[in-house]
C-alpha cells in the first residue's frame, strides 16, 4: 500500500509516491483504526487539558504546535463525534480525532 520495494532486490532508497491506495489504508484498515484509538486512550490518560490535548497531539504527530486556525476546528469536530457526550474525554470523539490526524497529508507526508 505504501509503495514497499520487492522483497527480493536491493534498494538504496525507496521512492517517494502518493497513490490512492495509501488513503485508502489510512481511511479503512483495522489496524489504523487500532492505532487511532490506543493514541487517543493514551493522550487521555496523560494529558488532562483538552487543549493541551490537542497541542500534544497535534506535536506528535507532525512535530510542530498546533495552529491557532486549527483549534476551533478540531474542537467542533470533537463537539460533533461526541454528541450528547462530554466531548472534553469522550474517548470514541478523541479517537475519531486521532485517526482524522492520521490522515493529514502533513502526518503521512511528514519527512
Amino acid at each position: 500500500a505504501f509503495d514497499t520495494p520487492t522483497p527480493t532486490t536491493t534498494v538504496g532508497r525507496r521512492n517517494r509516491s502518493n497513490v490512492p491506495a495509501q488513503s485508502l489504508m489510512l481511511l479503512n484498515d483495522p489496524f489504523i483504526h487500532a492505532e487511532a484509538a490506543r493514541w487517543a486512550d493514551r493522550m487521555l490518560e496523560i494529558v488532562a487539558d483538552p487543549s493541551e490535548r490537542l497541542d500534544a497531539m497535534v506535536r506528535c504527530a507532525i512535530a510542530r504546535p498546533i495552529r491557532e486556525a486549527e483549534i476551533e476546528p478540531m474542537r467542533a469536530f470533537l463537539v460533533d463525534e461526541a454528541g450528547e457526550r462530554d466531548w472534553t474525554d469522550d474517548p470514541a470523539a478523541w479517537t475519531a480525532l486521532a485517526h482524522v490526524i492520521f490522515n493529514l497529508k502533513e502526518f503521512a507526508l511528514r519527512r
